[in-house]
C-alpha cells in the first residue's frame, strides 16, 4: 500500500487557506491517478474549526476520493506533530504532500521522526513573505529537531 501524508496548513475563519486547499487537491490527484492508495490527512484545530484534517477530508471527498481511502490525524499543530502523530497510522515509506517551499523542512522532519518518505511537492507560485517565513521556520526546526525520535 502506498500512503500519502497530507501536511496541514492554516484554517481561516471562512474556511481552508489556499495552501491547505492546494495540498488536498494535489493529494486527490495523486490518488485518482493511482499513485497512492491511501491518504492520511494531518492537522488539528489551531485557529478556526474544523480541524485541518477534517477540511482536507472534505476536499478529498469532493474530488472523488472514497472515504475508505482516508485516515485522519487530527491532533497535530505543527510539522513535527504531523509526522509524530501520523507515524502509528502508516507502515512503510510514505509520500509527503506539502508545498514545495515547505518540503525541505518536511523531509528533514520525516527523517528525524523515523519515517521513510519521498516528496510530492505541490506546485505553486512563491510569495516573498512565504519565503521569509520558511527561512525563519527552517532555522527554528534545526534546533527543534535535535534529538527527536
Amino acid at each position: 500500500m502506498t500512503t500519502a501524508l497530507i501536511l496541514g496548513a492554516a484554517m481561516r475563519q471562512d474556511g481552508p487557506s489556499p495552501a491547505l486547499a492546494r495540498r488536498a487537491e494535489h493529494a486527490a490527484g495523486l490518488y485518482l491517478a493511482g499513485q497512492v492508495d491511501h491518504l492520511v490527512a494531518c492537522g488539528g484545530c489551531v485557529t478556526f474549526p474544523p480541524t485541518e484534517a477534517e477540511a482536507i477530508r472534505t476536499i478529498l471527498l469532493a474530488k472523488g476520493v472514497p472515504d475508505t481511502a482516508i485516515t485522519l490525524e487530527d491532533k497535530s499543530v505543527d510539522t513535527v506533530q504531523n509526522f509524530r502523530f501520523a507515524k502509528p497510522l502508516v507502515s512503510g515509506p510514505v509520500i509527503v504532500v506539502t508545498d514545495r517551499l515547505h518540503m525541505p523542512r518536511a523531509m528533514r522532519t520525516a527523517r528525524a521522526v523515523g519515517i521513510k518518505a519521498r516528496p510530492a511537492p505541490v506546485p505553486h507560485r512563491l510569495k516573498p513573505r512565504l519565503v521569509l517565513r520558511e527561512v525563519g521556520a527552517n532555522i527554528l526546526y534545526l534546533w527543534k529537531l535535535r534529538g527527536i525520535r
